[in-house]
């Protein structure tokens, strides 16, 4: 059995205010890099197999203090990134919530294409392809993967057989852990939005 950590980036200073998507140079606030170190404690007994990240730096930032403590290399992952939001990165979360397409959004995910960006299809297909290419890699073990929000919720929405338009209904915090036990070809999910430094139990092999 393998078994997968979906762990979402710590807190930074535009975590409520802007929408970040891929935008460089946001990095983690104090409380985010607290929470970090909360999290490698919380992960270290695991024992675990590899350290994945998106290479955007919160969410390598959030990554590192669980690589150092594990003895692994962070291994940067591109399909680990953000949903592509395209034009709208970057801006406050009061003008986008005035926007016909950001309503679409919550309404009809399926149909909407950031302008500039990818679909919530094209999304959930990246994020399910990125747990089952390392399911492939690893029969066996843990392996952490360290992401964003969407990314998540997105993954956890389809190995869950939820409609794509239900996956706003779950929530992962910032430096919180989702599990997924990947036996075989059938995916369970063991925990959601576990905080950091909570008590974490894998099932055994």
């Amino acid at each position: 059995m393998t078994v997968i950590l979906l762990v979402r980036h710590g807190e930074t200073d535009w975590l409520g205010e802007k929408l970040a998507g891929r935008l460089p140079d946001i990095h983690l606030n104090a409380k985010g890099r607290a929470n970090a170190e909360l999290l490698s404690a919380m992960l270290q007994p695991l024992s675990l197999a590899a350290v994945y990240s998106s290479p955007l730096e919160r969410a390598m930032e959030t990554a590192e203090p669980t690589a150092r403590a594990s003895g692994k290399s962070i291994v940067r992952c591109e399909l680990l990134q953000e949903v592509d939001f395209g034009d709208l990165a970057g801006k406050v979360f009061s003008d986008l919530r005035e926007m016909d397409l950001w309503k679409l959004v919550h309404s009809s995910p399926e149909e909407v294409r950031y302008p500039g960006g990818e679909t919530l299809v094209e999304a959930q297909a990246r994020a399910v392809r990125v747990v089952e290419d390392i399911h492939a890699q690893y029969e066996t073990g843990t392996i952490a993967l360290f992401t964003h929000s969407d990314t998540i919720r997105l993954a956890v929405a389809h190995f869950l057989q939820m409609p794509l338009a239900a996956y706003h209904a779950l929530v992962t915090d910032p430096a919180s852990v989702s599990v997924l036990y990947y036996a075989k070809k059938a995916i369970h999910l063991g925990g959601l939005n576990l905080p950091a430094g909570s008590l974490l139990k894998v099932k055994p092999e």
